[in-house]
């Protein structure tokens, strides 16, 4: 062959092309008789790319490759398919002039390389995942069956708001390799009228690979992430499904990307942490509640996963108005003794935040030292009763979570020495103290536990039950980012 037939051969190509060419790709494999792919238009999209549908969407069916002469081919039926296999409104595309055979609407078409009249979804159609099914008819009955998978959303409106970080804390700046960082999603859901059900559902990628997913709570999707040990830029996008995609994913079009750094960078101690050889206990709430100093968790007394939420671009456990964790932190037994207890949180409720139980040689009760949220303040509390309060009463110390993302930092220091126990509160460092309180002790201190949390659910012991959300349930007490403790017979 001659290169001027060569150029003519690729003329007649191209021309085929731009006279036959529709709604998809050009597939040349698929140019032959009987071997028809079909699909349908969106508002200007595919449906299998972008198979999300609503109410007022109208769908105009199209062949996506190129349709040659075929003088079998006679029409093309389109349907919803609902749950059980029920059909929802079939329509007759008749190429040959001639009406469907089930009484369904007949549109007569006279060109393929387009795409054909829309229509509009069924009223009885329900919200939920749907199939479209597209027909292929010959003269002796059905050649092919096509089917594209979509959501249905019916009248209700679904969007991805917004996709953040949280870090663990807010002295980490750069994510270091190994750490759990929160990834949130912000979705919004207008249900429509009448009311339509979403259950919406978020994927998360870090580039082409899944790295998590599950149905949004609330208005948002939460992944406990684990940076991994490769460092540079990560690339994560979120993409918002209207269901739950039971294991056949399709894109539901609707996604956000954000890009953040996993450095080696060294870490900062948090500033204050002083010598981490006194402590005795150290907990971050990373996604985990190990202590650094004994990697041993901390136990939630009454059982239950823990739950993590995010304020600004830190994150931290969230101390429930049911929740108490108990760990032993106080042992031996000294005629003098030293404390420190330190806690980074956002006051989120009213009730104990945490109390410290010490056993007293000589007393038939336990020496009670009680923190808690009251009236928008700090309460510290000393007894030897189960309510804690002190012989002058407590005082609520007004506390500011405006600032830094509304952690505050508070300390609990305390000494003892025969026959007094004295406790001071200190707000964010180490100045001075905002409340003092004393006892006199009948012996020695003898060990003891530390708690957070009341764990008494709906009623304090004074009898006051925490807030509770719109549902009845019980509202959060805190946010905890760090919780340390040091005890020593000498001075800390």
């Amino acid at each position: 062959m001659t290169l001027t037939m060569f150029k003519a051969a690729g003329l007649i190509l191209l021309v085929m092309i731009m006279l036959f060419g529709s709604c998809g790709d050009l597939n040349l494999g698929s140019m032959l008789p009987g071997d028809y792919e079909v699909s349908a238009l969106v508002n200007k999209s595919d449906i299998s790319r972008h198979p999300v549908v609503s109410r007022d969407d109208l769908i105009a069916p199209c062949f996506i490759n190129p349709v040659v002469k075929d003088p079998d081919l006679a029409g093309l039926a389109v349907f919803f398919e609902g749950p059980g296999g029920a059909e929802f409104g079939r329509i007759y595309y008749s190429i040959s002039g001639k009406k469907g055979d089930g009484g369904e609407r007949t549109i007569q078409v006279s060109r393929l390389d387009k795409p054909f009249p829309a229509f509009s979804v069924p009223p009885e159609l329900e919200p939920g995942r749907r199939t479209l099914i597209f027909q292929v008819m010959r003269q002796d009955g059905v050649s092919s069956r096509i089917e594209r998978p979509f959501y249905y959303l019916g009248t209700a409106d679904l969007e991805l708001e917004d996709v953040r970080i949280a870090l663990p804390d807010g002295e980490t700046v750069l994510a270091p390799p190994g750490i759990t960082v929160m990834l949130e999603a912000g979705v919004s859901v207008k249900t429509g009228d009448p009311v339509t059900s979403l259950e919406p559902y978020v994927i998360w990628y870090n580039g082409r690979a899944i790295i998590g997913e599950g149905p949004v709570h609330g208005g948002v999707h939460r992944l406990m992430w684990q940076t991994p040990e490769q460092t540079g830029f990560k690339a994560i996008r979120a993409e918002l499904l209207p269901f739950n995609p039971a294991g056949n994913y399709l894109s539901a079009g609707k996604f956000k990307e954000l890009s953040f750094p996993v450095s080696s960078q060294p870490e900062r101690v948090p500033s204050f942490v002083k010598d981490q050889e006194t402590l005795t206990c150290w907990y971050r709430f990373r996604g985990d509640l190990l202590d650094l100093k004994t990697g041993r968790p901390l136990i939630q007394q009454n059982g239950g996963e823990p739950q993590w939420r995010s304020r600004g671009n830190v994150y931290g456990m969230v101390l429930g108005a049911e929740d108490a964790y108990s760990l032993p932190v106080f042992t031996g037994e000294t005629d003098r003794g030293y404390g420190r207890i330190t806690c980074r949180f956002v006051p989120l409720g009213e009730g104990s935040l945490m109390r410290a139980s010490l056993t007293v040689e000589e007393s038939a009760r336990p020496l009670e030292l009680n923190l808690s949220i009251s009236g928008g303040g700090l309460v510290l509390s000393l007894g030897t009763d189960q309510t804690g309060e002190s012989a002058d009463g407590p005082e609520a110390f007004p506390i500011d979570a405006s600032a830094d993302q509304g952690f505050i930092t508070v300390s609990v220091n305390f000494r003892y020495e025969p026959g007094s126990f004295t406790a001071d509160l200190t707000l964010n460092g180490d100045g001075p103290g905002i409340q003092r309180k004393s006892l006199a002790l009948p012996g020695r201190i003898s060990g003891g536990t530390l708690v957070l949390g009341s764990g008494q659910g709906p009623e304090t012991a004074g009898g006051a039950g925490p807030p509770v959300t719109p549902e009845g349930v019980p509202g959060p007490l805190a946010l905890l980012d760090e919780l340390l403790a040091a005890y020593s017979p000498e001075p800390l």
